[in-house]
């Protein structure tokens, strides 16, 4: 089990909604390079996976951009893409 919830201002603690995460990500020079300088910041979100969840396989965590699925959907560039900062320690 798995919960996956935006955090909008006035609910996330610190450091979550510190500006310095949410106006200047350490990771968006990689962003840009990969989207363009027009790229920018959408939402801040949380998954929060429960102890002993099985681990997930590789998916997309969006529709495709015109909103087609399966083998009819457009294939286009790639038009956005999550940032996921683990918040515990990943050493395992």
């Amino acid at each position: 089990g798995r919960f996956d919830m935006q955090l909008r201002p006035g609910v996330a603690p610190v450091p979550v909604s510190d500006p310095a995460i949410t106006l200047r990500p350490p990771w968006m020079p990689l962003v840009k390079l990969l989207l363009g300088d027009t790229a920018h910041h959408l939402f801040t979100g949380a998954v929060v996976s429960v102890p002993g969840s099985a681990a997930q396989n590789p998916h997309m965590d969006g529709g495709h951009l015109f909103g087609i699925d399966g083998d009819d959907a457009l294939m286009c560039p790639v038009h956005c893409l999550n940032v996921f900062v683990p918040l515990v320690d990943v050493t395992r």
